[in-house]
């Protein structure tokens, strides 16, 4: 934090509040489920269960679950929805 500070000074408060949700974020992410009653949940730009659960198990794209626009911008989406797509059509076919 320290070393942030050198480069944009900011108010200790700023710097928890940021952190505890930053925690918030990794462990919403990470524990493999959806939980519908999390605020995080009504930010559009967050990622959770599906896409995140992508990222780790097929290592391409989905770079960051707040950035998740720029996943959209360079293209780097696109196995995401090619997967979702494949999973809705064997849904469909069972």
């Amino acid at each position: 934090m320290k070393i942030a500070s050198l480069y944009a000074p900011i108010h200790i408060s700023t710097a928890i509040m940021w952190l505890i949700l930053r925690m918030w974020d990794a462990y919403n992410g990470h524990s493999g489920y959806v939980f519908p009653w999390s605020p995080l949940q009504l930010l559009p730009f967050c990622a959770y269960d599906d896409f995140h659960d992508f990222h780790h198990s097929h290592n391409c794209g989905n770079y960051s679950s707040q950035f998740r626009y720029l996943d959209a911008i360079f293209g780097t989406i696109k196995p995401f929805k090619a997967y979702k797509k494949a999973l809705k059509a064997k849904a469909h076919s069972q």
